[in-house]
């Protein structure tokens, strides 16, 4: 769903590559995307879509945030591992989402 978006708000003109981009920054919730992106978190592209995306880690493979945080928590460190265990990064032209894996295991959470 969320990754064949192109504007994540409508308001602002904000991409979703930016969005992502902010969340391999360390953005975790709508407050750090409105400072780290310029998302507007109002108009109704932002209440659609910005849910969906903070929930979500990977789309290929439907793996969600929770889940490698969880992974991460119970001591789960290594890139690799954590695409083995959830699936995320591998599928067809798949991978982006390893940046935004690194982050959380570089962040411990």
């Amino acid at each position: 769903m969320a990754s064949n978006i192109e504007t994540v708000c409508t308001r602002n003109n904000i991409s979703y590559k930016a969005v992502r981009g902010a969340m391999m920054e360390g953005a975790r919730t709508l407050d750090e995307l409105k400072e780290k992106a310029g998302v507007c978190g109002e108009c109704e592209t932002c209440k659609e879509h910005i849910p969906y995306i903070l929930k979500s880690l990977c789309g290929c493979g439907e793996v969600s945030m929770k889940t490698v945080q969880d992974l991460v928590k119970s001591g789960v460190n290594s890139l690799e591992e954590i695409m083995e265990r959830t699936g995320a990064g591998q599928g067809e032209d798949c991978g982006k989402c390893q940046g935004l894996i690194q982050n959380i295991i570089d962040q411990g959470y």
